[in-house]
């Protein structure tokens, strides 16, 4: 009877874990969640801080922007040694709805921090990267991740890169050089096969289509700043880029395990689905006649650029 009894009280006790809501449901918050804070214009950086103390004066301004969720364990060591390679750059974190004290520790570190209203994705906090760069008129932007995996030293090369070659936007790339970043086989396999359907696509010798360490210019921020992918957008800028007319060069670049955290690609059933989807993605993309927006058409086109590899002479 104890015994019956300690069971039935231990049950009513016990908080019962709320079910998750259907598919359909996730789907529609995400969507409203992606269309408040990227695809409404302006709107959303209008209602964030003004930062007086950024010098909109100075013309050789540069952004590395970061994107963090619920990186509380990296931010603060990934901030601290971007501001010790390059001093003269802003870091800005995007902050994607962590709910942990990412915010805190980047503030705390010296960062200039965006928080997102909800958890939108990759692709919407990239464009607000973007659009904040453009707001603010910064010249060139490095994108970079908040998890550690991408070396701060190599940022100078990115953007010795964009000064030196008549490029817009530059690409690191793990698979080219003397790296060893140890990708999963099931992830290289995902990747081969994007790669293969991306020079199909675009006659580009691409090697590293779904790095997110890259820095553009400012012709390239303007594009970007007003239509960018919003699921997977790595593979899918390149088929932008390449659309609109942007040059590309890929450089050698080091990539490291995070020390902290777990990545979302480490199973054959999360790498499949991602493939499909942006294969799917690029295909879409690719077939897009689009009319691009008055700012964007208004920047002078030039031919584009043969695709580029390695670092510059």
């Amino acid at each position: 009877m104890r015994f019956i009894g300690f069971y039935f009280c231990a049950h009513l006790t016990i908080p019962r874990r709320r079910p998750s809501p259907p598919l359909y449901v996730k789907r529609l918050l995400r969507y409203h969640a992606v269309k408040s804070a990227s695809n409404a214009g302006w709107g959303y950086l209008i209602h964030q801080p003004f930062y007086p103390h950024i010098n909109t004066t100075n013309p050789t301004r540069t952004l590395v922007a970061l994107l963090a969720l619920n990186e509380e364990h990296n931010i603060g060591r990934v901030i601290g040694n971007i501001q010790r390679i390059v001093p003269d750059v802003d870091v800005l974190v995007v902050n994607d709805g962590s709910d942990d004290g990412t915010e805190m520790v980047a503030r705390r570190a010296g960062a200039i921090v965006l928080t997102m209203p909800h958890n939108v994705g990759i692709g919407a906090a990239e464009q607000a990267a973007f659009r904040f760069a453009a707001r603010y008129g910064y010249r060139t932007m490095v994108r970079n991740d908040g998890d550690g995996q991408h070396e701060p030293a190599d940022i100078p090369l990115l953007l010795d890169t964009l000064e030196t070659q008549p490029v817009d936007m530059v690409i690191g790339s793990r698979f080219i050089g003397e790296g060893d970043y140890g990708t999963p086989a099931t992830r290289r396999m995902g990747i081969l096969i994007i790669v293969g359907l991306l020079r199909l696509l675009t006659r580009q010798p691409i090697t590293d289509p779904t790095s997110g360490f890259r820095a553009f210019n400012h012709r390239a921020i303007t594009c970007f700043s007003q239509i960018y992918p919003q699921d997977y957008p790595e593979p899918e800028t390149i088929v932008m880029a390449h659309r609109l007319g942007l040059r590309m060069m890929e450089v050698p670049a080091r990539f490291h395990m995070r020390q902290h955290g777990r990545s979302q690609f480490l199973n054959v059933r999360t790498v499949t689905y991602y493939m499909f989807k942006v294969l799917l993605a690029i295909v879409i993309d690719s077939l897009r006649r689009d009319t691009l927006p008055e700012t964007v058409t208004m920047i002078p086109k030039e031919p584009p650029m043969p695709f580029k590899q390695g670092a510059p002479e």
